[in-house]
């Protein structure tokens, strides 16, 4: 299948994860530059295998950089599983190759197994770890991770299967737990949300839309300006000295509340 339509199914596959939205162009093009590699059988993964470990260094830099870039494609329909939980989608893509990297110099081609087998457990362990590392503001454990993970898949299989979101009874019985504690695993995948992150659909910030209680807003500072200038008025009718009682009696010069004696 010529590069461009294996592209083009790429970032169809992408789009369609339950979590993710518009894909970036970034993204786009990055899933259209990795569909011209092409995958490999199981004897060229070997044949590569051995000229990393045993051919020349000009051999095995070229048999890594191949081994890498036709597995690209495996970290991509990995990442997307993990979309919305704090990370971007590319950011993801990143980790997960890190990860396949490691796999690549790890790889034993003597041993038999597949590489993509392989590679997936490196793969995901990059990207849950990055997520657990830098993609909440409250550091949350690696296996952690891996349980919210899999609440999330039963989550959509459900949802897909009754047609509505399932309740937290009916997610305990597929995950063998109780309701109490898939209300704690849910509560722990509440991200953080920041108040330059921009409102969807329309223009400006989720700030913009919070009241800040330490400021005060513009009609109340209106009419404490109206105050102050009626207080003024009133104060300008007494004598220096009983304006200045009034004024220590009440706090309206230093914020204090003076004695009658003071």
């Amino acid at each position: 299948m010529p590069g461009r339509e294996i592209g083009q199914e790429l970032i169809e596959e992408v789009a369609e994860s339950p979590d993710a939205e518009r894909l970036p162009d970034s993204v786009s093009m990055y899933l259209g530059e990795i569909a011209r590699f092409p995958l490999l059988n199981a004897e060229e993964e070997k044949l590569l295998g051995r000229q990393i470990k045993h051919g020349s260094k000009s051999e095995a830099q070229e048999a890594r950089r191949r081994l890498i870039e036709a597995n690209l494609r495996l970290v991509v329909s990995i990442a997307k599983n993990y979309i919305s939980r704090g990370l971007s989608l590319m950011d993801l893509i990143q980790e997960g190759n890190i990860g396949l990297i490691r796999t690549v110099d790890k790889f034993d081609y003597q041993r038999g197994y597949k590489f993509s087998n392989y590679a997936t457990w490196w793969i995901r362990q990059g990207i849950t770890r990055a997520i657990a590392d830098k993609g909440r503001t409250i550091r949350i454990p690696v296996h952690i991770v891996e349980v919210i993970r899999r609440l999330s898949t039963i989550t959509h299989s459900l949802a897909q299967e009754y047609g509505r979101e399932p309740t937290e009874k009916e997610l305990a019985a597929e995950m063998q737990t109780s309701p109490k504690k898939v209300g704690q695993i849910i509560k722990a995948t509440e991200l953080p949300v920041s108040l330059e992150a921009p409102l969807k659909g329309e223009s400006g910030y989720i700030g913009d839309f919070i009241k800040d209680k330490t400021t005060p807003q513009p009609p109340e500072v209106a009419t404490n300006e109206l105050l102050k200038q009626q207080l003024e008025d009133v104060l300008a009718l007494l004598s220096a000295r009983e304006r200045r009682v009034i004024e220590l009696r009440f706090g309206l010069g230093d914020d204090r509340n003076h004695t009658l004696a003071e």
